[in-house]
């Protein structure tokens, strides 16, 4: 059974980091207040109160806006989309050979 105090719980650790993902709360939840709450409550109870999506708010701190530039300007250069590669890492799995 959800409670106040787990929703109050809940919404602090996801204004300290909103980026968490479900089983982390789910994780956290447990670790402080021994509740074992199903992926599936904790999903149900954020939409129920609107916050379905993540948001960041900070901007890479790499992040230089004339360097930026420079680098637009000189992909503007190239006109044959032949000559470009994309690489996705985000989907990297150790476990297999490929």
């Amino acid at each position: 059974m959800v409670d106040e105090g787990d929703v109050h719980y809940i919404f602090s650790i996801l204004d300290a980091n909103p980026v968490l993902y479900l089983d982390e709360i789910q994780q956290r939840l447990n670790a402080a207040c021994e509740k074992n709450l199903a992926i599936a409550t904790i999903s149900r109870l954020l939409r129920n109160y609107a916050l379905t999506r993540k948001h960041t708010q900070n901007a890479a701190s790499e992040r230089n806006e004339e360097l930026r530039t420079l680098w637009e300007a000189e992909m503007a250069e190239y006109t044959d989309p032949n000559v470009f590669v994309a690489l996705d890492e985000s989907a990297i799995d150790n476990h297999t050979v490929q």
